[in-house]
């Protein structure tokens, strides 16, 4: 793939050659500019944005590569993420618009009326949108968000079990501590807890055994949230491309 195209530019590449310097810096595989880790990484950022253009690189992709890479070597790495992007997470979850993962924040924000309502009432009160955490929870697949030893955990599920673990892991973390979360009545305490507690979450076991304890969350289930949620953001997007259409010809009149 890189043979192939080693003359040819890539719109991706910049950028992604700024995130290299962002990924895991303290970790001694990508801490230097010339580490092997760096090398390797880029290599198979700039392979996936030529096998998949429509695709190409979204932010957030270095972190899944890299977390993979701390695992298996090159070639398996870069399988695994074409494996995960192309046929695991739903369609257009890293399009240029992140179609896949509004629709899922959707979807997650109904799970949790309906799996947790007192939590949604309590986020309903403060004026607290979900997507404030969990769109940057499943850009990552929940890496660099949890400790690495949970973070592979929650892979190993999502390989094996398809992406209903996207919700499941959120729906279980939110559990673990309602009760905590209930009792803040601040919206920026409630988020500061939020997006800095899960780094402490050691107990992957706790975690995952909620993800199945509590919740019958079936493909089935999934499917039809996706769907329903897919058919309402593509409506809003294009009535706001209408509206920027319509200021931009009344602009030139």
């Amino acid at each position: 793939m890189l043979q192939v195209h080693q003359n040819i530019y890539n719109e991706a590449e910049h950028q992604i050659d700024l995130d290299l310097s962002r990924t895991f810096p303290h970790h001694p595989f990508f801490r230097h500019a010339n580490s092997k880790g760096r090398e390797q990484l880029k290599r198979i950022l700039i392979a996936f944005s030529w096998r998949s253009p429509y695709i190409s690189y979204t932010q957030s992709m270095n972190y899944i590569v890299a977390m993979l890479l701390l695992h298996c070597d090159e070639e398996t790495a870069f399988w695994l993420f074409v494996e995960l992007v192309e046929e695991i997470l739903p369609k257009n979850f890293y399009n240029p618009q992140l179609t896949g993962v509004r629709i899922d924040s959707r979807a997650l924000d109904e799970l949790i009326k309906n799996r947790l309502p007192k939590m949604h009432a309590h986020f309903q009160k403060l004026k607290l949108d979900c997507t404030a955490f969990s769109s940057g929870w499943f850009m990552r697949v929940f890496v660099d968000i949890f400790p690495i030893e949970t973070t592979m955990r929650i892979l190993d599920l999502v390989f094996a079990e398809g992406n209903k673990i996207l919700f499941r892991t959120v729906l279980s973390y939110l559990k673990i501590y309602e009760s905590h979360l209930l009792e803040m009545d601040n919206m920026g305490d409630v988020l500061h807890f939020i997006n800095s507690d899960p780094c402490t979450m050691y107990d992957h076991i706790k975690l995952t055994k909620n993800m199945f304890l509590f919740y019958r969350l079936t493909r089935q289930v999934c499917l039809s949230l996706r769907t329903k949620y897919k058919e309402l953001i593509e409506k809003e997007d294009e009535e706001l491309e209408n509206r920027r259409r319509m200021l931009k010809n009344n602009s030139q009149i």
